[in-house]
């Protein structure tokens, strides 16, 4: 086991009907069982309509 850390914000806090518009812009960090980090790089999110 391990552990994932996100830590963002929101971009905007108006409503859009863009679904490919980035909504969270965050850094994820992903960390082993023993602390090594595997991951670790700055991201930005858009919603999936198709899920």
């Amino acid at each position: 086991m391990g552990s994932v850390t996100i830590d963002g914000k929101f971009l905007t806090r108006v409503a859009t009907n863009r679904l490919d518009t980035p909504v969270v812009a965050a850094v994820v960090t992903i960390r082993s069982g023993s602390g090594d980090i595997l991951y670790s790089a700055r991201d930005s999110f858009a919603w999936d309509s198709a899920r």
